[in-house]
């Protein structure tokens, strides 16, 4: 078997770099008067196969994996590892600590375990289990997949599982990057107690080809799905009421998209270099549009180093792309650099009136349709409750509708586009 060497770069530390046999380690010098130093270890130099992290190094405790004073250090497994056991004398797993270390497929977190830096496992290819011992006071498994102790938030999925997945009904929140790289992710069930999804949850999921999000999402925020490749098909909840930066950069397969009524904060690079999206729909009125600065040295989930300024500036659509707006819907006829919206009028009534067919008085209902739109005549007796009598799409051609007359009924066409519904 191959020997993988990593290469070890300098950085602001106090104690340059040591090795203990395939082993490259840090010391973590201690600030505490009687309290002895410990060992972070930070490269693997070995044949790879099931490895598992020395709970010393000469008498020196190993406590950490990647260094606490670099937030991301990725410490380059390479490609020959396969198991990983940390034992139980690691307290934390440091940002990056793992990050694209192709080869691992299995990752077991002891009871030790208190804090896992961001991205700790990002783009680990071959990883399918994430395993916590049952007594992590802080953290828990299932499946393979990382949680929190009680399973109320996700916080990483392992990247080389693929096909399809649904998130438990106990989760609320989806954690920054969760899902980041999980490039073998086709399919994705997010349950309606999911009330918060974090920055670049879903960013490079390249398989996921559709998504759906639940009624109690109100924010999409940085990144979320920027560069899903496949994602052809997106259903935005009714309480969407911002959308930020780059939250669907680069989906190339995105052709259409409806925004719900409450929406009410647009990132003008929220769609960026969606470049088939064809039709945008918006439900309400036209949204306070946004450009949102990020400095050079970000750090999630640290939001308020955002920078936010509202301008009056494209949209961000390609030239490509028709956006229509409800009718009666405020705000649209401003002035909107690079874009002509289109109003969405009512339903035009053609006929209405009162017809003896067999001796039979129906009422008979002609209205226009337009393509792409669904349309149903409700029926109420007394204004309050609504039923469905007929559906009509629409192909803009004229509809017919009649039914036997009632003593007391009152009619309404209700519409709605199609891929939205």
């Amino acid at each position: 078997m191959n020997r993988f060497t990593i290469l070890l770069l300098c950085f602001a530390f106090s104690v340059q770099a040591e090795t203990f046999g395939d082993w490259v380690y840090n010391i973590i010098p201690s600030t505490n008067s009687g309290v002895p130093n410990a060992a972070a270890v930070v490269g693997y130099t070995g044949s790879g196969g099931a490895v598992t992290i020395p709970t010393s190094i000469n008498d020196i405790p190993v406590t950490r994996i990647g260094l606490p004073v670099i937030p991301e250090t990725n410490i380059g497994y390479g490609d020959t590892l396969s198991i990983f056991t940390i034992p139980d004398s690691e307290t934390g797993i440091g940002g990056s600590a793992f990050s694209t270390s192709a080869g691992v497929t299995s990752i077991s977190i002891p009871s030790t375990i208190t804090e896992i830096g961001r991205r700790a496992f990002f783009s680990c290819l071959d990883l399918t289990s994430i395993d916590v011992a049952p007594d992590n006071p802080y953290y828990s498994s299932q499946g393979g997949v990382l949680y929190n102790k009680n399973k109320t938030s996700l916080v990483a999925f392992p990247s080389g599982k693929a096909g399809t997945f649904s998130i438990p009904s106990s989760v609320t929140s989806i954690n920054n990057e969760a899902f980041k790289g999980c490039s073998k992710l086709t399919a994705i069930t997010i349950p309606d107690s999911v009330t918060s999804i974090g920055f670049e949850a879903f960013a490079y999921c390249s398989s996921l080809t559709s998504i759906t999000l639940p009624d109690n999402v109100s924010t999409i925020q940085y990144g979320t799905f920027a560069r899903c490749t496949a994602l052809s098909s997106v259903m935005l909840p009714n309480n969407i009421g911002a959308i930020w930066r780059h939250a669907f950069l680069d989906c190339i397969r995105l052709t259409d998209i409806t925004f719900p009524q409450r929406l009410s904060i647009f990132d003008s690079g929220s769609f960026a270099g969606c470049t088939v999206l064809s039709k945008a729909y918006f439900l309400g009125s036209f949204p306070a549009l946004i450009i949102m600065s990020i400095p050079d040295q970000f750090v999630f989930p640290e939001s308020n180093q955002f920078g936010f300024t509202y301008v009056n500036v494209s949209m961000g659509f390609s030239s490509n792309t028709t956006i229509k707006y409800r009718f009666g819907a405020t705000g649209w006829n401003d002035y909107i650099p690079g874009v002509t919206p289109i109003e969405l009028l009512p339903p035009n009534i053609k006929n209405l009136s009162f017809v003896e067919v067999g001796g039979i008085t129906k009422i008979r209902l002609t209205f226009e349709t337009f393509p792409e739109w669904q349309y149903e005549v409700q029926k109420s007796s007394d204004l309050l409750s609504w039923s469905t009598v007929a559906t009509f799409s629409g192909d803009g051609s004229d509809k017919a509708f009649e039914e036997k007359t009632a003593d007391r009924a009152f009619y309404r066409i209700y519409l709605y586009w199609v891929p939205y519904n």
